[in-house]
């Protein structure tokens, strides 16, 4: 139906479809008036699990709600492929691994969005999924939600909580305000690749490791940049809020205002343990009275930027 796949709301008690394996064409048409508050089974979506193809779906004008691990409005776990698709859907949990969208990602999620209201409170949750894994590959794809973090939650990122794939071509709009450790406009903590991704959100935080595209960086980031005026506790970065073994920062640029209650402040990344390369801001870091326009205030290791 153009108005929708359900006309009135459907409660349920866990997800209405257990695994799919085959495919789902939404034919652009939405899905509405889904309810479901989840005390008693582990996890929470409308799909529990995703094997074959799900695309061009919507989902409105509905609320998911689970106590336990994993709660999002689409899939809990995509093994498949997800297309096309979004949800304005409010999503609340008080668990791990929650996301407005995808729970987690273990294959393809391309040209998907989440732009509901998002209640957290736990860590690796997301703005669109929750992980994604080593063969996971997320493009083409944004976060235009609102946040409410209900309890402090650790690795927030609005693309995705964790990253140790391939996240391409993806980018943030929100603005967002927590009070969790290690988060980012785009992933919380990256161990893989993120490339062509920008943040357009302000972000704060008041605690520690907060970066516009990555909270902690061990993996590689490159032609990203940050446009957004990033504010926060301790180690705070335009592009991440720090660097780690092993971490590349490449072709990267900030724009934005960067301010830090503590000295680890920069304009690419508040701390440096490993590589960046090519990089510049443009954007005041700020500690204090103390103000400049530099890469990075603690560089363990030279870079060539």
């Amino acid at each position: 139906h153009s108005k929708g796949l359900s006309k009135r709301p459907i409660k349920l008690v866990k997800s209405a479809v257990a695994n799919f394996e085959g495919i789902f064409d939404g034919n652009n048409h939405k899905i509405t008036g889904i309810y479901i508050n989840n005390t008693v089974s582990d996890g929470t979506a409308f799909f529990k699990s995703i094997g074959g193809t799900v695309r061009n779906l919507g989902i409105e004008d509905s609320y998911f709600y689970g106590t336990d691990n994993s709660t999002a409005s689409l899939v809990i776990n995509n093994s498949g492929t997800v297309e096309n698709c979004y949800s304005s859907a409010t999503v609340g949990s008080t668990h791990y691994n929650s996301a407005g969208l995808i729970g987690y990602n273990f294959a393809n999620v391309d040209s998907c969005y989440y732009s509901g209201d998002l209640y957290v409170g736990n860590m690796y949750t997301g703005g669109v999924t929750s992980g994604n894994s080593s063969e996971g590959k997320i493009t083409n794809t944004y976060f235009a939600g609102s946040l409410t973090e209900v309890k402090n939650a650790s690795y927030f990122g609005a693309v995705s909580s964790t990253n140790y794939g391939l996240v391409e071509n993806c980018y943030n709009l929100s603005n967002f305000e927590t009070n969790g450790s290690g988060h980012g406009g785009i992933i919380g903590l990256n161990s893989g690749t993120i490339k062509g991704c920008y943040n357009k959100g302000n972000l704060v935080n008041t605690n520690y490791n907060l970066g516009g595209i990555a909270g902690s960086n061990t993996g590689i980031i490159e032609n990203c940049y940050n446009l957004g005026d990033i504010s926060g506790g301790t180690v705070v970065g335009g592009i991440a809020s720090s660097v780690k073994e092993n971490g590349v920062v490449k072709n990267c640029y900030n724009l934005g205002e960067i301010t830090s209650t503590s000295d680890f402040v920069g304009g690419i990344s508040g701390e440096n343990r490993a590589v960046i390369v090519i990089s510049y801001s443009l954007g005041t870091a700020t500690y204090g009275e103390e103000k400049g326009n530099g890469i990075c205030k603690f560089a363990f290791k030279t870079s060539n930027t």
